[in-house]
């Protein structure tokens, strides 16, 4: 069969395709007075009282007060006022 001008089909490479350069934020500074350990240390917080369950609830039953009274466009919660996602 010398009459057959077929050549050997070429061999392509596939594409090489390059990944964007990363770009990250830089991380924010850290506070060094505060850390989770053994010892806690609570900075701007170190000597200021915990709220009494009375004292969370009233700022737990503004925070839905206001929600209630905001535009559901405007509230990223939209008409419901718990984050009740579950």
């Amino acid at each position: 069969m010398e009459g057959d001008d077929t050549a050997p089909p070429q061999r392509h490479e596939p594409p090489f395709f390059k990944a964007p350069r990363l770009v990250s934020r830089p991380k924010p500074p850290t506070q060094q007075d505060e850390e989770i350990g053994s010892e806690i240390k609570l900075g701007d917080f170190e000597d200021v009282h915990a709220l009494s369950v009375s004292e969370a609830r009233a700022v737990v039953t503004a925070v839905h007060e206001a929600r209630k009274k905001k535009d559901p466009e405007n509230n990223p919660l939209r008409d419901r006022i718990h984050n009740d996602s579950g």
